[in-house]
């Protein structure tokens, strides 16, 4: 399809999704949403996706494998209670946000060789959260320089870990975020390591954590104010 919008929504059943298993392009919107009877991974071949991913409120989806595919423009998975891995190993690049909340038993999420996300990073109430890897994450938003001044509102994007029980974070080449950092009400990682970043365009905010260490060895500017209190 060009220019639409794929639907897979109100109790599709997992021998509709294997009907596109040839399918490697969408000009437009990819809804995954409500299918009940979906438990693995759809669309095998699916490697463009000009417009945006939405995963939302499928009760029986635990495992979710996109393989081929490289760009997307927003990527929102919500509301899925037994999700609980998400693989895409060929994505590279999110032109708008990538978001993963409000999935209960949510452990992980790869994509081993994404590079750039355009817009926010955002990771809110998961509750049994293990790993976040992006090994070759580069930027969040538009790159920041160490001798950038404050950006403007609208080149501002977040990296926001809210009420999450995240175990550990694989950024080791993460440089720059153009808008904030807010880490709030993150219990369980004892460490989280951002070795390489550098430049944070607006407010880092650490918040009511559990952390008890924080690595940011390399970060030599922030655009906005700093906040550390109640971490424990």
């Amino acid at each position: 399809p060009q220019g639409g919008v794929v639907r897979m929504v109100d109790g599709t059943k997992a021998s509709s999704a294997a009907q596109l298993d040839a399918l490697h392009t969408i000009g437009g919107h990819l809804v995954i949403q409500g299918a009940s009877s979906l438990e693995e991974g759809v669309l095998p071949a699916l490697e463009t996706l000009e417009r945006d991913l939405y995963i939302k409120n499928n009760p029986e989806l635990i495992r979710l494998e996109v393989w081929d595919l490289c760009e997307v423009l927003n990527l929102s998975i919500n509301e899925n209670p037994n999700l609980e891995y998400v693989t895409m190993p060929s994505l590279e690049q999110v032109n708008g946000n990538l978001a993963l909340r409000s999935s209960t038993w949510m452990r992980q999420f790869e994509a081993e060789y994404l590079k750039n996300i355009s817009g926010d990073l955002i990771l809110r109430d998961l509750n049994a959260f293990e790993l976040l890897t992006l090994p070759r994450l580069e930027n969040i938003g538009p790159e920041v320089s160490v001798d950038a001044l404050v950006l403007e509102p609208g080149e501002q994007y977040d990296f926001m870990m809210i009420n999450a029980n995240v175990d550990a974070i694989d950024m080791p080449n993460l440089t720059s975020i153009s808008g904030d950092m807010k880490l709030e009400q993150v219990f369980n990682g004892p460490l989280y390591e951002l070795r390489s970043l550098r430049a944070v365009g607006g407010d880092v905010r650490v918040v009511n954590t559990g952390l008890v260490e924080f690595n940011f060895k390399e970060l030599a500017h922030i655009g906005g104010n700093p906040l550390f209190e109640q971490n424990y």
